[in-house]
């Protein structure tokens, strides 16, 4: 599974013109399933997501993670936004293939999946909708951008 986590100090997702998902300071996490993928890298991949440190101690080095982002126990908010495009192979031609993403029904079982974890283990998380066609708003912090994989082992 693939995220490509931004360091945000608000962002929102929109669908028909109304928001449907939005944080505060935190985390957008746009995520995508890949063919093969399974829970376990999900699980994986969520707890990169959920430790990764991105924000910056009281030194401004990335010392804190997004259950932490102050250095006093305040956790950030956490937008999940599904995006397939994030597997496309881009090495030839003008137009990405997108073979590599997860089939649909794979793909939303393991979003879901990903939404329901984050859940349970994290106290702020917004969603996009799974399919959609999503305007995505966001002041990016920094900007700070990391692109994070797990594999299915």
């Amino acid at each position: 599974m693939i995220a490509l986590i931004q360091r945000v100090l608000r962002a929102d997702v929109s669908v028909d013109g109304q928001v449907v998902g939005a944080i505060g300071p935190g985390l957008l996490a746009l995520v995508c399933a890949e063919r093969g993928d399974d829970n376990a890298a999900a699980d994986k991949l969520l707890g990169k997501v959920l430790g990764y440190r991105v924000f910056s101690d009281t030194q401004g080095k990335m010392n804190w993670g997004l259950q932490n982002i102050d250095g006093n126990g305040a956790h950030g908010g956490l937008l999940l936004v599904s995006q397939f495009t994030l597997a496309a192979d881009t090495q030839s031609g003008m137009r990405p293939s997108f073979t590599p993403a997860a089939a649909p029904d794979d793909g939303r079982r393991l979003f879901d999946y990903f939404v329901t974890r984050a859940r349970a283990l994290h106290s702020t998380v917004a969603t996009g909708e799974f399919g959609a066609d999503m305007q995505v708003s966001l002041v990016n912090d920094g900007p700070v951008t990391f692109w994070l994989e797990a594999r299915p082992v």
